[in-house]
């Protein structure tokens, strides 16, 4: 797959034993795949408890950290997307809407430098209005392209 389109979904679980298991899916294709990693010594109950209350201690700080890196994620991916449209279709806006919609992307672009979320964001939704608009363009001509030369009748 081409940078950036690839999805990921990693999952990881400790049995009581302390084995763990690793496994990822390509949520796309619905390629899996599976490890299990079994330690060559146990652990022992009170390991398996720090275990777990670190676990539950991290959880939120955890689950910050994922919201961030999904962010992100989506973000570059927008970037990307955006970018190659704009070389191929930017023809459908007047100079001044591309050098607009230029500088959302790189406003978007350098947020991705920073692990604040609530930036990010916000520039993906200062940038929405701009990118939904020229997606509107973009259908709108590949629908006025693929139907030249038809009628009504002909449906």
């Amino acid at each position: 797959m081409k940078a950036g389109f690839a999805r990921i979904e990693v999952t990881f679980s400790i049995d009581a034993n302390g084995q763990l298991t690793v496994s990822a899916q390509e949520t796309t294709t619905k390629t899996e795949s599976k490890i299990e990693i079994v330690p060559s010594y146990g652990l022992s109950d009170e390991q398996k408890e720090q275990l777990l209350v670190a676990g539950f201690k991290h959880a939120e700080e955890d689950k910050n950290a994922r919201s961030l890196i999904e962010t992100k994620v989506e973000a570059e991916r927008e970037v990307l997307a955006l970018e190659s449209a704009l070389n191929e279709f930017a023809a459908l806006l007047s100079t001044e809407e591309q050098q607009s919609l230029a500088e959302h992307i790189q406003a978007l672009r350098n947020s991705l430098s920073t692990d604040d979320l609530a930036l990010i964001e916000t520039q993906q939704a200062q940038l929405k209005p701009h990118s939904d608009a020229f997606a509107a363009r973009i259908m709108n001509q590949s629908v006025k392209t693929s139907m030249a030369g038809t009628s009504a009748k002909d449906w």
